[in-house]
């Protein structure tokens, strides 16, 4: 039987998202220091993308916006995610509320769309200086379970 918090965990697909979002939002050196005088102006920047693409109906990851039906098949693999789905429970765990509130959405939250890896983009999600040392030790963790080696490294 699934706890009430494992019954909220994301999808393998998702979770990779809650992973990109955590590992981006921000540096330690980046977020102690004061806003900057373009902060303002970067903040409108994401907001007039993120209303751009949210405008756009949904298709999921394309090349050239045409849907290829079946183009990545879901299918067994062989291997575990269950040390995938520990760490993940670990990590929502060791948040608070209102940082998981900033960190974990619904499969069809708007949240998911608006990711931009543009310089300009104002994050989203708790930034790993806004967390513990046991938070960042865990999201790391998330992040050691979920990706291959080369992929942590980079």
């Amino acid at each position: 039987m699934r706890t009430p918090l494992e019954a909220h965990l994301p999808t393998r697909s998702v979770l990779l998202g809650l992973l990109l979002a955590c590992a981006v939002a921000g540096s330690p050196s980046a977020q102690t220091q004061g806003p900057s005088p373009s902060t303002e102006r970067f903040r409108r920047m994401s907001q007039e993308a993120e209303a751009r693409g949210l405008a756009e109906p949904f298709k999921g990851i394309t090349k050239d916006g045409q849907i290829i039906p079946g183009l990545f098949a879901i299918r067994s693999t062989g291997v575990s995610t269950e040390p995938v789905r520990q760490a993940a429970v670990a990590f929502l765990a060791s948040l608070s509320p209102e940082q998981r509130a900033k960190t974990a959405f619904p499969v069809n939250d708007d949240e998911w769309r608006k990711w931009m890896n543009p310089h300009f983009y104002v994050r989203q999600g708790v930034s790993l200086a806004e967390m513990s040392d046991a938070q960042r030790e865990a999201a790391i963790g998330l992040l050691g379970a979920s990706l291959s080696a080369k992929g942590l490294q980079q």
